[in-house]
């Protein structure tokens, strides 16, 4: 199976991929931070190993709380949308949208 833009071609972890970019988008909010601070890799790593589509929709969500600073009390989500945001897949998207 061939690749589609940053989602992974491997099946278990394209949907896995999926799953993570449906999080980003329903329960993200403030409300479920200890589910974020608990699942954000604490080493700048990516949710499914490599950056995918999953990550680059968690930056967007994480990108506009870190402006907020309500993620200043959580260094590993406060890196994760820069590290996010220097991938060329995400500068890709963005430049996209």
């Amino acid at each position: 199976m061939r690749s589609i833009g940053p989602l992974p071609d491997e099946l278990n972890v394209r949907a896995r991929a999926v799953t993570w970019m449906f999080a980003a988008l329903n329960t993200m909010k403030p409300p479920p931070w200890k589910f974020a601070i608990a699942l954000i890799p604490e080493d700048a790593g990516w949710l499914n190993d490599e950056f995918s589509a999953s990550d680059l929709m968690i930056v967007t969500v994480l990108r506009r709380s870190n402006r907020l600073g309500i993620l200043e009390e959580h260094p590993n989500l406060c890196a994760y949308p820069a590290h996010g945001e220097a991938q060329q897949d995400f500068k890709r998207a963005f430049d996209a949208h």
